[in-house]
């Protein structure tokens, strides 16, 4: 996977990540966590951390009745930058 962040002067962020695919299944699950367990319990400590902060700072929720009809992905004309990036995309 490969983030490219650019802007009218070029690029700003470049960031890759390689791994393999794997069936996401029970067994495949449970060795995660237990191949590596603090990292969940970071993770949510992290993501309750940030809540609990932006509660304290006054922050409420607005409730959004269909949050997934709102999603939606940026489309933008490829550069020099992400054309790279899609052509290899469709080599493997």
């Amino acid at each position: 996977m490969r983030i490219l962040e650019t802007d009218r002067d070029g690029p700003l962020l470049a960031a890759t990540f390689n791994g393999r695919r794997r069936a996401l299944n029970t067994a495949g699950l449970l060795r995660s966590v237990f191949a590596l367990p603090l990292v969940t319990l970071k993770i949510v400590a992290a993501i309750h951390w940030e809540a609990l902060r932006l509660w304290l700072k006054g922050v409420r929720l607005v409730p959004r009745h269909n949050a997934a009809s709102n999603t939606r992905l940026a489309i933008r004309k490829s550069n020099h930058y992400t054309s790279a990036a899609l052509s290899a995309r469709g080599k493997k």
